[in-house]
């Protein structure tokens, strides 16, 4: 098939950081599939762009659509978009590329926004290394096993956070930080009330109405001992004590607990622990 498959970085709020380039091909396509029909619409029409027919992909319907997508290629040119910012960073397309890719559709990225780079860019701290974790995780465990297993290899801990929890996860990363331990909050990126600043987890969570679409960077040196908490985790593994469990048991077991412990990191844990033979 020579139709192309084009995943478009757009704006991640001031519409005029959108690309020569995406403008060009956003124009040629023709079928643009978007996280949101009535967002991306405000989009091409702020460019008058027309002669796309727009179809919906989001993280609840992607897994389906995924095979319209392929039908459209056979009748053109596709393009992937979503609300802001670059496809398939925490935003639905994962699965439609790689579904394309085992069809040998040809893919091309078109590079533009990213919140990560622009809160990087902005931040005025010094790094080597980072690792984004897309949206913390609201597991205290898992949050744990995170920073347990990046603070040894990173510089920087980056995530998403929204208006609505962000108060909930500053209280819950402040656990495992000093008061006075400094970061770095990015909001409402490339708008009109833009804010890129450092400021200590304990003065944050003193202001109040804290708003906008938040990326949240973290030092890894500051984080405390969380040894203790791995022990917790641990003992809740009780539940394998009699049990003399096989390999494919085992990774059974580590699906269920938590899908980045790595499977021989799991067996070795519980092997320590007496609960296999």
């Amino acid at each position: 098939m020579s139709n192309k498959f084009y995943v478009i970085a757009t704006p991640i709020g001031n519409l005029s950081d959108i690309s020569l380039r995406a403008l060009e091909i956003l124009k040629k396509v023709k079928f643009i599939f978007c996280e949101n029909t009535l967002n991306s619409q405000k989009l091409l029409n702020f460019y008058q762009i027309k002669n796309s027919k727009l179809y919906s992909l989001h993280k609840f319907n992607e897994i389906k659509i995924k095979e319209l997508v392929y039908q459209k290629l056979l009748e053109g040119d596709c393009a992937l978009i979503t609300d802001a910012g670059t496809p398939l960073i925490s935003d639905p397309g994962q699965f439609t590329v790689n579904y394309l890719k085992t069809k040998n559709i040809e893919v091309i990225p078109i590079p533009g926004p990213s919140a990560i780079t622009t809160a990087l860019s902005g931040s005025g701290i010094i790094f080597n290394s980072f690792a984004f974790i897309g949206f913390i995780d609201r597991k205290e465990e898992k949050l744990i096993l995170q920073l347990e297993n990046l603070k040894n290899f990173i510089d920087l801990i980056i995530f998403y956070e929204s208006p609505k929890r962000i108060v909930d996860t500053l209280n819950l990363i402040s656990k495992y930080y000093q008061e006075d331990t400094e970061i770095i909050i990015a909001r409402e990126l490339t708008k009109k009330f833009e804010e890129i600043k450092k400021s200590t987890i304990k003065d944050l969570l003193n202001q109040k109405n804290l708003k906008g679409e938040f990326v949240v960077i973290l030092p890894t040196k500051n984080i405390l001992n969380i040894e203790k908490d791995l022990d917790r985790i641990k003992k809740r593994l009780n539940f394998l004590q009699n049990l003399n469990l096989k390999d494919q048991q085992i990774l059974k077991i580590y699906n269920l607990f938590d899908s980045k412990i790595k499977k021989n990191q799991l067996y070795n844990l519980l092997k320590q622990e007496k609960k296999i033979k």
